[in-house]
């Protein structure tokens, strides 16, 4: 089983002919979901570029052609992608998790101690 939100397409674009193979590409990826039943919706669909910004990409969704929006992170499977690849926005959000986790298990601890003086008084 297969879910829209499930497909990647990438390419390494250095000049105008990459780009327009890219978007046949995503032209045929289109065309071959159609068959199968797996409704690609463009409103959803979004590109990274990483590095330099050469074109945009393009979606046809019901005889209306639709600019793809453009998007600098992503999550897949957990870790954090970046347009610039660096790591530090997984950095922060691992710290920011362990933070939380972190204070969750003082204010249990610091029960814990307010029961047992209670109990010992």
């Amino acid at each position: 089983m297969m879910f829209a939100d499930d497909t990647k397409i990438w390419t390494k674009i250095s000049s105008e002919s990459d780009s327009e193979s890219l978007q046949e590409d995503l032209n045929k990826l289109i065309t071959w979901s159609e068959p199968w039943l797996l409704k690609f919706h463009p409103e959803k669909c979004k590109v990274m570029h990483i590095g330099h910004q050469i074109n945009t990409c393009n979606m046809t969704d019901t005889g209306k052609t639709v600019q793809l929006n453009l998007t600098r992170e992503k999550k897949e499977l957990g870790v954090y992608i970046v347009d610039s690849l660096k790591p530090s926005l997984q950095c922060v959000k691992i710290s920011n998790k362990a933070t939380s986790v972190m204070r969750l298990k003082k204010k249990e601890l610091q029960k814990c101690w307010y029961r047992k003086i209670l109990i010992t008084v």
